[in-house]
């Protein structure tokens, strides 16, 4: 995406040290019950080597839910940056991503696409069910070899993307 030009956008859950997931958080997996698990400044809630953030990226911070637009202002960031299409990955695939992609799918003119190869989930089972199941409810599943080819294409539309 990077090499296109488009605009890459990073939205870590981060928990504040000695804070947990609020009462009445949407928490499938009990995650807010595991000690040290998203916060902030530690490796927990840090990004990968192969996705480290860069420069120029866009940063998301003051999250409020697993889904990337809750607190983050990534609505207005698509609309200030006249942004036509969205293709998101991450973790977890049936969580986050799934979430993510369920707001995203809700905004006029705007494309969006899953990473079926760009997320992960806790079981093979947990992601095949979100890439096959639900992801195709309110997206294009798509691998990231294709996002790539297409982002290049949508760019010579004048189509402006971000990942």
């Amino acid at each position: 995406a990077r090499e296109s030009g488009t605009i890459v956008i990073h939205s870590p859950v981060e928990i504040p040290a000695g804070d947990h997931f609020k009462p009445g958080d949407w928490d499938p997996h009990s995650y807010g019950e595991i000690e040290g698990l998203f916060i902030e400044d530690s490796w927990a809630a840090g990004f990968a080597k192969d996705v480290a953030q860069e420069d120029h990226d866009i940063i998301l911070r003051s999250r409020t839910h697993f889904d990337a637009f809750q607190g983050t202002g990534l609505r207005e960031i698509l609309e200030k940056n006249d942004i036509g299409a969205l293709f998101v990955g991450g973790l977890l695939t049936n969580v986050c991503v799934e979430e993510t992609i369920r707001t995203a799918s809700e905004i006029d003119g705007l494309e969006v696409y899953g990473l079926t190869d760009g997320c992960a989930a806790n079981t093979e089972q947990e992601h095949f069910a979100a890439t096959t199941g639900t992801l195709p409810l309110f997206c294009t599943p798509i691998t990231c070899n294709q996002a790539k080819i297409l982002i290049r294409k949508m760019k010579e539309e004048g189509v402006k993307p971000v990942a």
